[in-house]
């Protein structure tokens, strides 16, 4: 059984370092989230998807765009966008204001990412702790409980 779970996670590559939003999409493949795929029963029609995407730089590595991540977040929904709770924790330094360091002129698609999701929410990973970012997320989630219908 370890065995298994440990060939389920690395089928998921290396791309965590700097392919977050990529990384998210492959996990909810019907390759491994479909029958027999190693993360069969991950999805499920009665339940909310909650993702939770930490990079510290913003995402140079993944394929595609922000549009295309949040298009397969509310595809592996059945079209459900507020079925979805989405928390990324990355850099601002695309923000004035940066946690980070200076604000230089970057697109930061996992911001786009974030604010193209209706129930998400952005925070910097300067930030001295994460427990507000969480705290926040967990509102959200159970905002989204209380009108989530299962499909």
């Amino acid at each position: 059984m370890l065995e298994d779970a440990f060939a389920c996670v690395a089928s998921m590559g290396i791309n965590g370092a700097d392919g977050v939003a990529e990384t998210t999409v492959l996990a909810l493949s019907d390759d491994l989230d479909g029958p027999g795929g190693c993360n069969e029963g991950f999805l499920r029609d009665d339940a909310l998807l909650v993702v939770v995407a930490i990079q510290d730089t913003y995402d140079e590595g993944s394929k595609g765009t922000a549009e295309d991540w949040a298009a397969a977040l509310v595809e592996a929904k059945g079209g459900d966008a507020d079925a979805i709770v989405l928390l990324v924790i990355s850099t601002d330094i695309d923000m004035a204001g940066s946690l980070c360091g200076p604000t230089i002129g970057v697109e930061h698609e996992l911001r786009t990412w974030t604010e193209l999701m209706p129930h998400s929410l952005f925070g910097s990973i300067c930030a001295e702790g994460y427990s507000d970012y969480f705290a926040d997320a967990a509102a959200k989630i159970t905002e989204q409980c209380e009108v989530f219908a299962p499909q």
